[in-house]
């Protein structure tokens, strides 16, 4: 059974001119912890440098980072990385394209939990696409899509993750 929990995200994002910057914050305070539920801090960072038409499209390049402070967990890691992406909104498509590639370090290997989890250091790459396009008056196709491959220090531990999702959405 899961325990009674306090939680609070915090998410501030700022702009000066082409200069952007997120910090979000996530706190998970539980009445008793365990092996599973454990209190934790999660910060988020990106940095980046934006350009481009709003009305036809926006680049940005940005450096990220994370960090999950999680007690003794081997769940603890750091985590860095860089980030390429366009959006656009025009008349009969909308759309984002995402590409971040990084690195996640573990202050803990997890050997003393060995047959139990998984926490090798990686190096990951994720893509994300969200579009919508215009096929005629009342109808757009909606495209979701994501991969996200891991390359572990320790092979066994490589997995991907991915999904996608096309919906034809008809309006009257």
């Amino acid at each position: 059974m899961r325990p009674s929990a306090w939680s609070h995200w915090t998410d501030l994002s700022v702009v000066l001119g082409h200069l952007t910057a997120d910090l979000a914050s996530e706190v998970w305070r539980y009445d008793q912890e365990s092996f599973t539920y454990v209190d934790s801090w999660r910060t988020e960072l990106d940095l980046g440098y934006r350009w481009g038409d709003p009305l036809l499209a926006l680049w940005q390049a940005s450096l990220t980072g994370e960090n999950l402070a999680a007690g003794e967990s081997p769940e603890t890691y750091a985590q860095a990385g860089v980030r390429g992406s366009v959006e656009s909104y025009l008349a009969s498509f909308a759309g984002s394209l995402a590409v971040e590639v990084g690195r996640r370090w573990y202050r803990q290997d997890g050997s003393e939990l060995e047959d139990l989890v998984a926490y090798s250091d990686f190096t990951y790459l994720e893509v994300w696409l969200l579009a919508s396009l215009h096929v005629a008056a009342n109808l757009t196709l909606d495209v979701t899509a994501s991969y996200e491959p891991e390359s572990h220090t320790e092979q066994d531990d490589d997995v991907t993750l991915g999904f996608g999702s096309v919906s034809l959405v008809w309006r009257r």
